[in-house]
């Protein structure tokens, strides 16, 4: 019996949260999270803003590569235990964001993956970009003003 995919939309603020869910494959398609680069004593950090999510390193590369790797780590964690990624569209406190808005740069991640949820070992994942899409980045944008008021809906 072929099982019908179904597809949930998470808005906040400017980010899209796609997920079609096919069972034991789900293609995901997060756009436009906003992520505050900073360093602190040496050491640099990536926030997510309107997903709580954070990563540190000892580069600025390489705080964003812990930040996309953890972050895909989430993602799937996220899938197999719940099945779905909706207590994953959580935003940053409130003291993140105000902190964001001082900030004179903020980033932005666009993520497009495939997670297959028979491979249990997160190593040997076989996540691919879903080709048309941008692959894990992050890119500049311009400021958080603004979220503390946005509404986050799934649909």
């Amino acid at each position: 019996m072929k099982q019908e995919a179904t597809i949930t939309i998470s808005k906040c603020g400017e980010t899209s949260l796609a997920h079609i869910d096919g069972g034991k494959l789900h293609a995901i398609l997060l756009d436009s999270l906003r992520v505050r680069l900073f360093n602190d004593d040496g050491y640099w950090f990536a926030q997510g803003l309107e997903i709580d999510h954070f990563a540190q390193g000892q580069t600025e590369e390489k705080a964003k590569l812990n930040f996309i790797s953890s972050l895909k780590s989430t993602i799937k964690h996220h899938l197999e235990l719940y099945g779905h990624l909706k207590n994953l569209t959580i935003p940053a406190p409130k003291e993140v964001l105000d902190e964001a808005r001082l900030a004179p740069v903020q980033n932005k991640l666009t993520h497009a993956d495939i997670y297959d949820l028979s491979v249990k070992d997160i190593q040997g994942a076989k996540e691919t970009e879903i080709a048309g899409f941008l692959p894990p980045q992050i890119v500049f944008l311009g400021s958080a003003d603004g979220l503390e008021n946005s509404k986050c809906v799934t649909v």
